[in-house]
């Protein structure tokens, strides 16, 4: 069963021109904004995850949850930011919608990126929006819905930006671990 898994993970490989343009595009468009990183469900959880790796190396991240958005958080966005989206669908009806209500919002100098599965989604067609699309055959799961090959093909990609985000960071070793004193990392302090 892993087998599969990992054969439609390798199919990465063919997008690796891609991928890697797609982040150094946004970690140049963070230069002078902050990261910031939305989805909904899976999508959610993988947002909250990287935003957790970037912190220790001094990134000015955020998670913006299109549900609170709509209740007030959208005051978190700044001129200069870069909003990530990531959807399997390229159609989460709440991205969409967050993308409403940062246009009635009138903001002008924001970048945002698309990470979906679907080159006919609707957020690929958003004005001013890079895309990286990264079809994914079959999930491997039970009924072939649940999106498990998606997740693990996002999470490497996010995990490349972490990467390229983190190398375009002046800072050493030690900011680094004095950033992250507890556990197994923390004790090389």
């Amino acid at each position: 069963m892993i087998r599969k898994n990992i054969l439609e993970l390798s199919k990465l490989i063919s997008y690796e021109e891609e991928i890697n343009q797609f982040l150094d595009d946004i970690a140049v468009s963070t230069l002078n904004g902050r990261l910031i990183l939305t989805g909904v469900g899976k999508n959610a959880l993988i947002a909250e995850m990287i935003y957790e790796f970037l912190l220790p190396f001094n990134i000015d991240c955020h998670v913006l949850d299109p549900h609170r958005a709509a209740h007030g958080n959208l005051g978190l966005l700044r001129d200069g930011d870069t909003i990530v989206l990531s959807s399997k669908s390229g159609n989460t009806e709440e991205l969409i919608w967050l993308l409403r209500m940062i246009e009635k919002k009138g903001m002008k100098d924001l970048k945002f990126f698309l990470i979906t599965s679907n080159p006919k989604g609707k957020l690929c067609y958003a004005n001013n929006i890079q895309s990286l699309i990264i079809p994914v055959s079959f999930e491997n799961s039970l009924f072939n819905h649940s999106p498990q090959n998606t997740v693990m093909s996002y999470l490497i990609i996010f995990m490349g930006l972490v990467t390229v985000m983190a190398r375009k960071q002046e800072m050493n070793e030690r900011d680094y671990l004095l950033n992250h004193q507890s556990g197994e990392i923390g004790k090389s302090l």
